[in-house]
């Protein structure tokens, strides 16, 4: 199963620190603290956080102004678990 979290919805995985220590992740900037003590690792390019991230099963995107690259990459992702017809 995928789990998919924008912008502030990862702060809910910071009440529960297991599921975020030593997962890389994206989120909004000012939840960037939260997640770090939580034990996210947040993954940035040029000094900005990426827009769009996969760490195993979950997918985290940086806020609402990614969520047209944040959905394809969820619907790669669901893609990749769905089963190949056998031929």
């Amino acid at each position: 199963m995928k789990i998919g979290t924008i912008s502030h919805s990862l702060w809910l995985f910071c009440a529960a620190p297991e599921t975020l220590t030593g997962r890389k992740v994206t989120c909004a900037h000012n939840i960037m603290g939260d997640v770090e003590n939580a034990g996210g690792t947040l993954v940035f390019y040029d000094d900005q956080l990426i827009d769009t991230y996969v760490d195993g099963n979950l997918i985290t995107g940086r806020h609402p102004g990614v969520v047209e690259a944040f959905m394809k990459t969820i619907l790669e992702e669901s893609e990749k678990l769905a089963p190949q017809p056998v031929m």
